[in-house]
């Protein structure tokens, strides 16, 4: 005979199952999609020059093509833009004082400072990895020189001293090596130096031109420009300068490549579509995609990570001077909540902004939990609102909005970190699932 209860149980443990299943898959939809997410909490960035206000203008979009902003907004020339992403500044060169000077503003456009000042014209600056120098070019001694100065404008030095045009420096990622372009040898050829320029070596040695060389982010290639193939195409080839390919093989002229952070992509410049814009290709040059779509010139892309402000850090510090100085008890409720916020703090220092959104997001969740509890009411929205606003400003991707609605609901995709699921906000232990 068989027992009552059983076909109740049977029918439990196959809805505990089938709600296991959905969570891992979408779970696992998640992890698929979790470079979109990377994108967005990290800030990734592609700044570039465009015509489109009647002059030349610094503008910065997201890795999609999305939110084009003017961030330059001066009647000179602003042209060929460097992103740091050690402190989120952006370096230029404009005619704002007559004739081309190397600049530099924070990602949002303010604070626009001269840093070469000299009578001569100054293009094309480029960042070390670690910000401390910009690389550029100089007319100083009557040809064009690869110069070197500090970020804040001081020890400028002179690195390719050659009677030949140098031109377009690029630092490698690890900041020991400086690509650039030279007519040392008769026509302009890829070279690359050491950061100090010394043991310059040609890694092109073509009849044809050779423009604007760009390191991957591992060092192991150089992506640039070649007229080889009739008209400017994008070239990669190995650090050594073997293994010379054509990536966008295109009957139109392509120039100004420029790697993602990750490697992962290309920026480049394209006329295909009858004028000058930004587009992007994966580094074997499959899938080119346009990025911008106006009928004015678009040039000179580039990558960078934004990593946060000074005002994002101070605003935490107010969140973690509120949580000190409020009446919570027990003490210990106080260092909890402010190690998730140290920790915040800590990563922004670092750069690593995903985890800065992760902590700050562990600080809400911790606050949710305790609302009406430990922490009255008032304070804990009050403190939940403050830090949703600060994860807004750091790009940390939805929020958790529906803060005391401690019902998970599987169809929203779960983020899978440290035997976790986040479901709408809330995190729910994987572990509770095992023995079922």
């Amino acid at each position: 005979m068989r027992n009552k209860g059983t076909p109740s149980t049977s029918r439990m443990r196959l809805a505990f199952a089938v709600a296991l299943l959905s969570v891992i898959v979408t779970g696992v939809a998640l992890c698929i999609s979790r470079s979109n997410v990377t994108f967005a909490a990290t800030q990734l960035k592609i700044v570039f020059q465009s015509f489109r206000d009647g002059n030349r203008e610094i503008y910065l979009m997201n890795p999609d093509g999305s939110d084009q902003t003017n961030l330059s907004n001066n009647p000179a020339a602003d042209q060929d833009p460097s992103i740091s992403s050690v402190s989120s500044k952006i370096a230029f060169d404009s005619t704002r004082d007559g004739h081309f000077q190397i600049y530099v503003m924070n990602a949002d456009g303010s604070n626009q400072i001269n840093l070469s000042n000299n009578l001569a014209d100054e293009i094309s600056p480029s960042f070390s990895p670690d910000e401390s120098k910009i690389a550029f070019v100089s007319f100083r001694d009557g040809n064009s020189e690869i110069y070197v100065m500090n970020s804040d404008g001081s020890g400028q030095i002179d690195l390719s001293n050659n009677s030949a045009s140098d031109f377009d420096p690029s630092f490698s990622h690890d900041g020991s090596k400086i690509a650039f372009r030279s007519a040392r040898d008769g026509n302009d050829e890829i070279y690359v130096m050491n950061a100090d320029g010394s043991s310059p070596i040609r890694l092109t040695n073509n009849s044809a031109l050779d423009y604007e060389p760009s390191f991957s982010p591992d060092g192991s290639k150089v992506a640039f420009a070649s007229t080889r193939d009739g008209n400017f195409q994008i070239y990669l080839m190995s650090a050594d300068g073997s293994n010379q390919m054509n990536l966008s093989n295109n009957l139109a002229s392509e120039r100004h490549p420029s790697f993602s952070p990750d490697g992962s992509k290309i920026a480049f410049v394209s006329n295909r579509d009858g004028n000058n814009e930004i587009y992007v290709m994966n580094t074997d040059g499959s899938n080119q995609i346009r990025l911008t779509n106006n009928p004015a010139s678009d040039f000179y892309p580039g990558w960078g990570v934004l990593s946060a402000t000074p005002n994002v850090m101070a605003e935490i510090e107010d969140v973690m001077t509120t949580v000190s100085n409020s009446n919570l008890s027990p003490a210990g409720i106080k260092r909890s909540l402010n190690a998730n916020l140290q920790a915040a703090l800590d990563a922004l220092q670092a750069g690593d902004t995903l985890t800065a959104c992760s902590k700050l997001q562990d600080f809400i969740n911790q606050v949710n939990a305790q609302r009406g509890k430990k922490i009255p009411a008032a304070l804990a929205d009050s403190l939940i609102a403050t830090t949703d606003q600060i994860r807004s400003q750091l790009g940390c991707g939805t929020l958790a909005s529906n803060r005391r609605n401690a019902t998970a609901r599987v169809p929203n995709a779960p983020l899978h970190t440290n035997g976790l699921f986040v479901i709408s906000g809330h995190r729910v232990n994987v572990a509770r699932f095992k023995n079922l």
